[in-house]
């Protein structure tokens, strides 16, 4: 990166890096702005902080050079590219809902579901369930997690984690703690190459579910109730921090809730693996 007066730049307007190659050159462009001032980077314009007589340069060998400024358009594109794509997909569902309904209403309730282990509860009967206000079973989560990694191969399981509801001020800072089997799988599953995306189911008693997830690439660790009520929360956060300073240092632990905790979210646990796994929050 170079900081010049008049550099020459590609001025293609039909030309856009590759994401690998954007994000490469985001991360050589000096950051000046905190969380609270964060710049947005799916803005239809850019957003000016200053003038300055030289302009901020990414020379690449055999490519060109770029300003800052094309990058973060680059950036924008990207991102735009990736939302449509999310909203064809979307338009997608109504179809594929109603074949489902129809496979379901029509196939008798202890058949086995196509595509899944060959285990007991994997059957027609466990998506009976999924009407609320009824929660899914582990085997309804633990179906749809195996069924996410089988169509985002950048994704992993990391199996269920058991929790027990934690008062603010809960002493015991052992009670949801991550044993060692499944923090070093986790640890493990985030050092391979190509996985972006890390599942971790909690089971409160076999009564609730709360979601935690892992993205790789953008270091964060989400967590997420459906219930959105207080003890399940701090038991996720405490999960999630235990997992920080257990070998993801680098991580932020980021929850998923509104920040009002009588509001319930009304979103699966299920529902938000699939919801992460395709990209899921921007903050």
């Amino acid at each position: 990166m170079k900081r010049q007066k008049k550099p020459v730049l590609v001025m293609d307007p039909f030309f856009v890096l590759p994401e690998k190659l954007v994000d490469a050159c985001l991360k050589l462009l000096p950051v000046s702005n905190t969380v609270e001032s964060a710049l947005s980077v799916d803005d239809e314009s850019s957003q000016t902080t200053r003038v300055d007589a030289l302009t901020e340069t990414i020379q690449i060998k055999d490519v060109g050079n770029f300003s800052r400024r094309q990058i973060e358009i680059f950036k924008r594109v990207i991102n735009l590219k990736a939302t449509v794509q999310q909203g064809i997909d979307m338009h997608k569902i109504p179809d594929l809902a109603n074949d489902v309904a129809k496979e379901v209403l029509e196939t008798y309730p202890y058949k086995r579901i196509a595509g899944l282990p060959d285990l007991h509860d994997f059957n027609f009967s466990m998506l009976y369930r999924a009407t609320p206000p009824t929660w899914l079973s582990d085997a309804a989560i633990r179906a749809c997690c195996l069924r996410l990694v089988s169509d985002y191969p950048s994704c992993r399981f990391a199996g269920f984690l058991s929790a027990t509801p934690r008062k603010q001020r809960a002493r015991n800072n052992e009670e949801n703690t991550v044993n060692a089997d499944t923090r070093d799988r986790i640890l493990d599953l985030v050092g391979q190459g190509g996985v972006t995306t890390v599942f971790l189911p909690l089971n409160f008693s076999n009564a609730h579910w709360c979601c935690v997830v892992v993205k790789v690439d953008s270091k964060r660790i989400f967590y997420y109730d459906p219930l959105n009520q207080g003890p399940y929360m701090n038991a996720a956060n405490a999960i999630c921090t235990h997992l920080k300073i257990s070998g993801l240092q680098d991580f932020d632990v980021i929850p998923q809730n509104s920040s009002t905790p009588t509001v319930a979210g009304y979103t699966s646990v299920g529902c938000s693996f699939g919801r992460l796994s395709l990209g899921g929050p921007s903050t």
